[in-house]
């Protein structure tokens, strides 16, 4: 799966590497695909700006859309 340009990846810790940026989107529409992407069986996401995810795609955007939502 390829995210568009409101993703990137950076390390570990005190972030899980995966960020979703929400501030020039409509926040819930947003996250509420992103949560429909999370329940699907991905693997792997290409991020435009950082290191691909090689594994467990799928509950790593669930982390990022519940980052997300928390502010």
């Amino acid at each position: 799966m390829h995210i568009g340009d409101i993703a990137l990846t950076r390390p570990p810790p005190p972030h899980d590497g995966f960020h979703i940026f929400v501030d020039d989107a409509d926040r819930d529409r947003l996250l509420l695909s992103l949560d429909m992407l999370g329940n699907l069986p991905i693997d792997r996401v290409i991020v435009p700006h950082g290191d691909p995810i090689l594994a467990d795609g799928a509950a790593r955007i669930r982390a990022a859309v519940a980052e997300a939502r928390r502010g």
